[in-house]
């Protein structure tokens, strides 16, 4: 496009080059500010999206770090049921033991 106008500028009148450079740095001007709008937007949109990825991350954090929570009081309950049980079957054998040897 700017060849073709460079080209053509020569066969122009000094009004009509000026109009075309007007309207060349309002083109450049809007363009520049859609420009600018969109890398605004995409800033917004990456931080947004950044945002929500870290919760996200964060969510799944928490429910992994509840799920091992969960799984380890359940081994601690059931050491807790199996130390007991060893505890009632040495009381009972060191009872037995007892009695025989009275």
């Amino acid at each position: 496009m700017q060849a073709e106008i460079t080209r053509s500028h020569t066969d122009l009148t000094r009004q009509q080059q000026a109009q075309l450079e007007a309207a060349l740095a309002r083109v450049d001007s809007r363009f520049a500010e859609r420009l600018t709008l969109a890398e605004g937007r995409m800033r917004e949109d990456t931080q947004r999206l950044g945002a929500s990825l870290y919760k996200t991350v964060a969510q799944q954090r928490v429910r992994d770090l509840d799920a091992i929570n969960t799984r380890l009081d359940g081994i601690e309950v059931n050491n807790a049921i199996e130390t007991r049980q060893t505890d009632a079957i040495l009381n009972t054998i060191l009872q037995v033991a007892d009695l025989k040897l009275r």
